[in-house]
């Protein structure tokens, strides 16, 4: 009996709940065993591994990622989240609370505090909105931080980065300045070697053509001093 008016609230609320009944029910109502059948007799699916598991009813974050996370922050999202205008879901849990000593076994007592709770008019729906409000919230907080964060960087770095930008350009501009000297020192290294081969070949002709010319006025002299006995 209890299970099966367990079932018809699930059926209603999934109703006005859709996908996010789902993903709620996994938070505040866990199973005694992954194969218990459904409302329609199918076996529930384990759960893939995930950073937030649910275990005892609570959720438990990964290791790693709590070890990163600031006291403080954590102390002002809470705050943040409990701000939520939606309190079915801190009513529904005043309830739990209140049972804990008569009703020991945590799945039953939360089937039990969701059939007191409804007499107050608190359904699994409202229950979901709670949840999707202090998502909500939480994700406000999100966005105002990374704003926060956003303009705290460009005040800390904001200057440095244009300096950083004018550098750049800066040393771009030399390097292009740079390719087009050296470019420039190639095409005068290349003209001076040329001159230079020039001036070389001219040498050698002209040596050539003095030792002849020296050879030619040696050999008259030598005719003229036989003849003329000088």
């Amino acid at each position: 009996m209890e299970d099966a008016q367990m079932n018809d609230k699930t059926k209603d609320a999934g109703e006005e709940g859709g996908s996010a009944l789902r993903k709620v029910i996994g938070l505040f109502v866990t199973d005694d065993s992954a194969s218990e059948a459904g409302p329609e007799g199918a076996s529930k699916p384990t759960p893939a591994p995930a950073v937030s598991v649910v275990q005892n009813g609570k959720t438990a974050v990964a290791g790693h990622v709590a070890q990163n996370a600031d006291p403080a922050l954590m102390g002002r999202l809470r705050e943040a989240v409990a701000k939520s205008t939606e309190t079915a879901l801190r009513d529904f849990m005043a309830v739990v609370e209140a049972l804990a000593e008569d009703v020991t076994d945590e799945r039953s007592r939360y089937r039990a505090a969701l059939r007191v709770a409804g007499k107050q008019g608190i359904t699994l729906a409202r229950i979901i909105r709670a949840f999707e409000d202090r998502l909500r919230l939480l994700q406000r907080e999100k966005q105002q931080f990374e704003a926060a964060m956003e303009t705290r960087f460009k005040e800390a770095v904001g200057g440095r980065q244009e300096d950083l930008e004018r550098v750049n350009a800066e040393v771009a501009e030399l390097r292009e300045r740079l390719t087009g000297l050296e470019s420039r020192a190639g095409e005068l290294t290349a003209a001076i070697e040329a001159e230079q081969q020039k001036i070389e070949q001219v040498s050698t002709s002209f040596d050539a053509a003095y030792a002849v010319v020296a050879s030619e006025i040696e050999s008259e002299r030598e005719k003229i001093g036989a003849h003329l006995g000088q």
